[in-house]
């Protein structure tokens, strides 16, 4: 047993951290948290400023963390959080009227930053998608959050065989996109390795 327990603590210190996704609660609604625990303690991590110690997770770490946000796509809870704009782009062109959104975008909105770093600022400053072909948005739960589910789910098919290999955009070119979103009718936007974490518009790193 003792041996066992020595095994154990060795692995944990190796290597040097463990991470996981948390359901904080209040009330009725709720809101998604990606914990990093270390020899120092636990730190929580939304999507924000201050999320680059998530992108600097080893790949196959972020790989899994992806399929555990994907698992909280079925959980239909509002989150406790309203909406703004992520990163406070100064240069975002319009607001979106919707003022509550769904766990489920809550989900999506982290697997954007867990996967694409600080370019998440510019795909994803809302927390709410856009209907191209009938111009409404959607924020909360219904079959078109269902629909965006699933492309992200058939994205991250390929992203557990290649990694972080020539990747991009789970929405690109796709009906519905991110309110706010620059780039998005680009068909360039392909990353062929993990991107490094940037201070875009100032949004500098929270500690």
């Amino acid at each position: 047993m003792l041996y066992v327990l020595i095994v154990a603590m060795y692995s944990f210190l190796c290597h040097g951290q463990m991470s996981s996704i948390e359901k904080a609660t209040i009330g009725n609604r709720s809101r998604l948290l990606i914990d990093i625990r270390t020899n120092d303690g636990i730190k929580k991590y939304i999507a924000n400023c201050g999320f680059k110690k998530v992108t600097m997770l080893a790949d196959s770490t972020k790989i899994r963390l992806l399929g555990e946000l994907l698992s909280f796509t079925s959980d239909t809870a509002m989150c406790y959080k309203p909406i703004g704009n992520y990163a406070n782009l100064t240069i975002a062109r319009k607001v979106p009227v919707s003022e509550e959104y769904s766990l489920k975008i809550d989900a999506i909105i982290l697997i954007n930053y867990v996967a694409f770093a600080s370019n998440a600022f510019v795909y994803s400053p809302y927390p709410v998608l856009y209907d191209e072909e009938t111009g409404k948005e959607t924020c909360c739960n219904g079959t078109a959050l269902d629909s965006v589910v699933d492309l992200y789910k058939n994205w991250y098919k390929s992203i557990q065989k290649n990694g972080f290999t020539d990747y991009s955009f789970p929405l690109l070119g796709q009906r519905y996109e991110w309110f706010g979103c620059f780039g998005c009718k680009s068909k360039k936007s392909l990353f062929k390795q993990y991107p490094h974490w940037n201070d875009y518009y100032n949004c500098k790193e929270l500690e």
